[in-house]
């Protein structure tokens, strides 16, 4: 899954739209996110369960699987108990399958709606600002918190809430069936989660830092293209039209470059985790 960072939106939209909150560039600015998660709390508590039954059947399954394979190589499997066995691996996967939908048609939605909610608060507050405002904090910076920060909030109030619900409950029903099957080979699997959590620790630092940049180096570029367009006037009559596209130019690989560097660093994630697994 992605990494993202939602901090710097956060923090920018409890300045400008009057949410409890401070400048503070910290993870517990997301904190400040929670009225807007109170107003679906049913919708979010009934996405949740769907998540807990969708893992629940995904991992009742291949203990079936199993124990009608054993069965049947021990020849104690009679024809009905076949058909049985598979009726239920049938329907708990039709389960699992509905489920799942049914907690992206929930939470999914719900950070769909937030999104379109941040917006219009976001954007009913910069009405109510006077000029000095708008002289303070660019145009272009705007945009970008507009543009390209909300959805990065949307992100962290769906996806990153669904995935990271549904990983903690795989692996809690993963660990009960593992535990009750073996020990020792439970054990010796999980040997390799501490240093899982210290490389997602580093990388998910690294990649909060970059995309940060990232988003920051966006809102310059925006500003640059908005006054560039607001005083081309003054651009044609001083000759600087070479000038402006030239800077324009810079800002678009600098924005190019910072996204490479985060996609290679994003990209390392994936890879270090099956190599740590595998090993």
């Amino acid at each position: 899954m992605t990494c993202i960072s939602p901090c710097r939106t956060t923090v920018a939209l409890c300045s400008y739209t009057g949410l409890p909150g401070n400048r503070a560039d910290t993870m517990r600015e997301l904190l400040w996110l929670s009225p807007y998660l109170r107003r679906y709390w049913l919708r979010l508590l009934l996405g949740a369960l769907c998540v807990v039954g969708a893992n629940l059947s995904w991992a009742i399954t291949p203990r079936i699987v199993g124990q009608t394979v054993d069965r049947i190589i021990a020849g104690t499997l009679p024809t009905e108990g076949l058909l049985l066995n598979l009726g239920t691996i049938l329907g708990l996967t039709l389960l699992g399958a509905l489920l799942t939908f049914l907690m992206r048609q929930t939470i999914i939605v719900v950070s769909r709606i937030l999104e379109y909610e941040l917006r219009n608060d976001f954007m009913r507050t910069l009405e109510r600002h006077s000029a000095r405002f708008f002289h303070t904090h660019p145009i272009g910076e705007l945009m970008a918190y507009a543009t390209n920060d909300i959805p990065s909030i949307r992100e962290f109030l769906g996806p990153a809430i669904m995935y990271g619900l549904n990983t903690a409950m795989a692996l809690l029903f993963s660990l009960l069936f593992m535990l009750t099957l073996d020990l020792p080979m439970t054990v010796l699997a999980l040997l390799p989660l501490p240093f899982a959590g210290v490389i997602t620790y580093v990388i998910g630092r690294r990649v909060h830092a970059v995309f940060t940049t990232v988003q920051e180096h966006f809102g310059e570029l925006t500003r640059h293209a908005q006054e560039s367009y607001s005083a081309i006037r003054v651009v044609r009559a001083y000759g600087a039209e070479e000038a402006e596209k030239q800077r324009f130019q810079e800002l678009s690989r600098e924005y190019m470059r910072r996204n490479l560097h985060l996609g290679r660093l994003q990209a390392l994630s994936s890879p270090a985790m099956m190599l740590l697994v595998g090993v």
